[in-house]
C-alpha cells in the first residue's frame, strides 16, 4: 500500500514537470482559429515579430525582464540579479475534437552592472522563467472567453 501511494506521488509529480522542461503544452476544446485570434490578441502587447496564419504558428519580440538567480553553498546562499530576454512562440494543431497549444519561450540572461555591448546569453532556465509560459496560456484561455461573450453579447444582424 505504501508502495503504491509513493508511486503514485511520483508519477503525479513527473507529469506536472514534462511539459515544464521542455514547453507548455496542452489541449483545449475550442476551435483553432478561434485561438489563434486570442493568441494573436495576447501576443499584440509584447510585439509580434511573425505570424504565419496557414502554419498557425506566432512569434513574440524580445520582451525585457528582470530575473534572480540564487546559488546554494554550505552556510548561505549567493544571488544574483539579471536582465533578461523572453521570446514566445505560439504552435497550433488542428486535431478533429481540440486544438493543442504549445508554448516555448527562449531566454537570454545578462548582468546589470555589465558592459552595455556584453553579449547575451542562455543559462538554464528556473521554475520561474517556465511559470511565465502557463501565464501566457491562461491569458490565451481568458481572451478566448472574452472573445466569445462579446461575440454572443453583440446584436446579430
Amino acid at each position: 500500500m505504501r508502495f503504491r501511494r509513493t508511486s503514485l506521488v511520483l508519477i503525479v509529480i513527473l507529469s506536472t514537470m514534462v511539459p515544464c522542461a521542455f514547453a507548455y503544452h496542452e489541449e483545449v476544446g475550442a476551435e483553432a482559429q478561434e485561438v489563434f485570434a486570442a493568441a494573436r490578441e495576447v501576443l499584440r502587447s509584447y510585439g509580434l515579430s511573425r505570424e504565419d496564419s496557414q502554419n498557425l504558428f506566432l512569434e513574440s519580440n524580445w520582451v525585457m525582464g528582470r530575473s534572480e538567480r540564487s546559488r546554494s553553498l554550505i552556510l548561505f546562499k549567493i544571488r544574483k540579479d539579471y536582465l533578461r530576454q523572453t521570446r514566445f512562440r505560439i504552435q497550433l494543431k488542428r486535431w478533429p475534437r481540440f486544438t493543442e497549444i504549445e508554448i516555448r519561450a527562449d531566454y537570454r540572461f545578462k548582468r546589470p552592472d555589465g558592459a552595455a555591448s556584453a553579449p547575451w546569453r542562455k543559462m538554464k532556465p528556473k521554475f520561474q522563467d517556465y511559470s511565465q509560459e502557463r501565464d501566457l496560456f491562461r491569458k490565451i484561455l481568458a481572451q478566448v472567453e472574452f472573445n466569445r461573450r462579446t461575440s454572443q453579447s453583440s446584436p446579430q444582424a
